[in-house]
């Protein structure tokens, strides 16, 4: 049996940081993100608001969404794709984004003409009519 030995005064005991350290959780929001949007003519007219998840999901942070109760749970809280992301700010926002430039036009989104539903793509809007 050997003692353990005693720390000297001028020892330094350095810790591992903690696995929990590097951990995020699914919900936690990396990295929110605003992009500058353009009308058609170069002018600014405002920011289209999102964030990226832990969980590489992303969040609409925008305000002014005209969506359901049930999608809004979604799209603001648990995350949604890119590409549904995407769609919604064209459909809600009449926003078209490119995320990998960061930048957002102002545009009209599709609309249909006899009963106003809007489409956040044409094809959809064209099978809409058939």
């Amino acid at each position: 049996y050997f003692p353990s030995p005693s720390p000297s005064p001028n020892s330094v005991y350095l810790s591992s940081p903690s696995p929990s350290a590097f951990y995020h959780s699914p919900d936690d929001i990396l990295e929110p993100v605003s992009i500058r949007v353009m009308t058609t003519e170069d002018q600014h007219c405002g920011y289209f608001n999102y964030a990226k998840k832990a969980n590489e999901k992303f969040v609409c942070q925008t305000d002014g969404c005209k969506i359901s109760t049930k999608k809004e749970s979604k799209l603001k809280i648990e995350g949604v794709t890119r590409e549904t992301l995407i769609a919604h700010a064209v459909k809600c926002h009449s926003i078209h984004l490119n995320l990998k430039k960061k930048i957002g036009i102002l545009k009209q989104g599709f609309t249909c003409t006899h009963c106003s539903k809007p489409f956040a793509r044409r094809q959809t809007l064209v099978k809409h009519k058939e």
